[in-house]
C-alpha cells in the first residue's frame, strides 16, 4: 500500500494540471508537461525532493502565523556567551505561577549555545496585559558543585510580538555565572 501511495505521489506531482475557460464549453482541464523532460528518475526525485523542502519551509512560516499571530505571541530565546563557569543542565520556565516549559539540555546542545547557537525555550499566546516570568536554570557551576539560579521579571505584552532572550555569560570579576534577561530590543548582551 505505502509503495502504491508513493508511486501515485510522485505521478501526481510530476504531472501538473492548469484550469483554462473556455469561450463555448465552459471549463478545460489542459495537462502541463512535465518541466523536467530529459531527466532521469533519480534526478526529477532530487529535484522534487528540493521543491518539496522549499515547501515545507513556506508552510511552517505559515503555519507560525496562523498559530501564534504577532497580536499574542510571546517567545523567550536562550543563549550563552563563553560559559566555561557554568554547565547548563535544566531549565524550567514559568509564567504567572504555571510552568510553561521544561527543557534538559545534552552535552551537545550546551556546547551548541557555547558555540553561538540559540535555542527557542517557549513561544505561545498571551492577550495583552502584564505578566511575570521566572527562569529557573539548573546546571554544574563553578568548582564543580550544583548550581541553582532563577531570574525573573514582570513583563507587558503588547498588540505586538513579544521575544526576549535570557543570555548566560562568565562574570569574570566574580567567577561566577551571570543571567541577563530581557527584551530582544532593548537587551544590549542579546543582540
Amino acid at each position: 500500500m505505502g509503495g502504491c501511495f508513493s508511486a501515485v505521489f510522485l505521478l501526481l506531482t510530476m504531472c501538473t494540471t492548469s484550469v483554462i475557460a473556455n469561450d463555448n464549453t465552459g471549463l478545460v482541464i489542459e495537462e502541463k508537461r512535465n518541466a523536467n523532460v530529459g531527466l532521469t528518475i533519480d534526478e526529477q526525485i532530487v529535484e522534487i525532493k528540493k521543491e518539496m523542502v522549499l515547501l515545507g519551509r513556506e508552510i511552517k512560516v505559515l503555519e507560525d502565523l496562523f498559530l501564534y499571530p504577532p497580536e499574542t505571541k510571546v517567545s523567550l530565546y536562550l543563549s550563552m556567551d563563553v560559559g566555561k563557569l557554568f554547565i547548563l543542565k535544566s531549565i524550567d520556565l514559568i509564567i504567572d505561577d504555571e510552568l510553561v516549559a521544561e527543557y534538559l539540555y545534552s552535552g551537545r546542545e550546551e556546547s551548541g549555545l557555547k558555540k553561538g547557537a540559540a535555542h527557542q525555550i517557549y513561544i505561545g499566546n498571551y492577550m495583552p496585559g502584564q505578566y511575570s516570568l521566572r527562569l529557573v536554570m539548573k546546571g554544574i557551576g563553578p568548582h564543580g558543585r550544583f548550581y541553582k539560579r532563577a531570574v525573573g521579571k514582570t513583563f507587558t505584552k503588547e498588540e505586538r510580538a513579544k521575544v526576549m532572550q535570557v543570555v548566560i555569560y562568565d562574570d569574570i570579576r566574580r567567577q561566577q555565572p551571570a543571567f541577563l534577561l530581557g527584551d530582544v530590543s532593548s537587551c544590549k548582551a542579546c543582540q
